[in-house]
């Protein structure tokens, strides 16, 4: 965790940015055709694989709307789900995006996709696999619709709001709070860790063929979940000259069938040497919200924003739960100097 520094030098800040890998390459077969009234099923893979932190379809009805699904692994392959198109829907737009493990974006062109009674209907092109049936947790813009005009509502899920309202190039979306377009039109960093990790959720906005591999959300029950949870973190900070950080965690959250909310206090107990002047101390604080999160199953992502201290960091966490453990992965950044990130991994036991 980046402590508080009156300033970041510019050779800080480069060291940082090269630090990052490309985001993976996405490799994905376009879809020229979906049967209506069937669930389409379109896959994709990335390169590399490993590197994948969240993969998402995008898509869009008979309104400029965007909504979408996550992609889930099924080894090698990622796929994806989309309610059912209406047999009055002509065509859907879609495409597909992938963020990686140190939030690089990437994303394919925007594809028209035609829907037909049956697949000896299309002219040519690839027929979207289909599935009988599906749990579709979608996500849509706030204040709209909660699916978009077009496609029926059978099997589908309501999500948080992470939806977009531009096409390629243009896509500013609001994710848990958490959004914001860049100046080149795209989703900005902000708006990448709330849809991975709250409104996207690293797979918590996918969509899942029912009795397949990827099996629907499933509520987290309160009783075992809900309350206080007490753990500890360690990440080299980004920083060079700031040393290895170690921190006590209190989070507390509360369950609403797959949403996730809550606190997260945090305290900085030790400070691995070499330590320059202007770094955190030992007993150090921070806190803030949980301000989206989602519970599918076993796993837990959440964003928690750290407010209390400046400048402001954004806590995204991917994990999973039994009992009373939590336990997983986490990525640290700042808003205001996008190229700094930490890592870590974040074990906690239900008090």
């Amino acid at each position: 965790m980046s402590p508080t520094h009156s300033g970041i030098g510019l050779a800080f800040l480069f060291a940082a940015s090269t630090a990052f890998a490309q985001p993976p390459s996405i490799v994905h077969q376009p879809v020229a055709c979906a049967e209506a009234e069937k669930f389409p099923r379109l896959f994709a893979s990335f390169d590399p694989p490993g590197n994948v932190a969240v993969a998402r379809l995008v898509f869009q009805g008979q309104t400029a709307d965007w909504y979408s699904v996550a992609m889930k692994a099924e080894g090698s392959t990622f796929a994806g789900v989309l309610p059912k198109p209406r047999k009055e829907l002509k065509s859907f737009r879609y495409y597909i995006e992938v963020t990686d493990k140190a939030l690089g974006v990437a994303r394919t062109s925007e594809y028209t996709t035609s829907v037909v009674p049956s697949s000896g209907a299309c002219r040519g092109g690839v027929v979207s696999a289909t599935v009988g049936s599906a749990s579709v947790v979608l996500q849509g813009p706030a204040g709209l619709a909660a699916l978009p005009a077009g496609f029926a509502s059978s099997g589908v899920v309501a999500g948080s709001a992470a939806g977009t309202s531009a096409g390629v190039g243009g896509a500013a979306g609001s994710a848990g709070g958490l959004a914001g377009a860049s100046a080149g039109g795209g989703l900005s960093t902000l708006a990448v860790v709330g849809i991975a990790a709250g409104a996207g959720g690293a797979a918590a906005i996918g969509a899942a063929a029912a009795g397949g591999r990827n099996a629907g959300p499933v509520a987290a029950s309160p009783a075992t979940l809900d309350g206080r949870w007490v753990g500890t973190f360690t990440d080299s900070d980004a920083t060079p000259n700031c040393g290895t950080l170690s921190f006590s965690s209190t989070l507390t959250l509360s369950v609403s069938g797959t949403a996730l909310s809550g606190t997260m206090t945090n305290l900085l107990t030790t400070v691995a040497p070499p330590v320059a002047s202007g770094c955190a101390a030992a007993g150090t604080s921070f806190s803030g919200p949980v301000v989206s999160g989602t519970v599918t199953g076993s796993s837990v992502q959440f964003v928690a924003n750290f407010t209390t201290v400046s400048p402001t960091r954004v806590f995204t966490f991917s994990g999973s739960w039994s009992g009373s453990s939590l336990t997983g992965t986490y990525v640290t950044t700042l808003p205001a100097f996008p190229q700094v990130s930490s890592r870590g991994t974040l074990s906690a036991t239900k008090q």
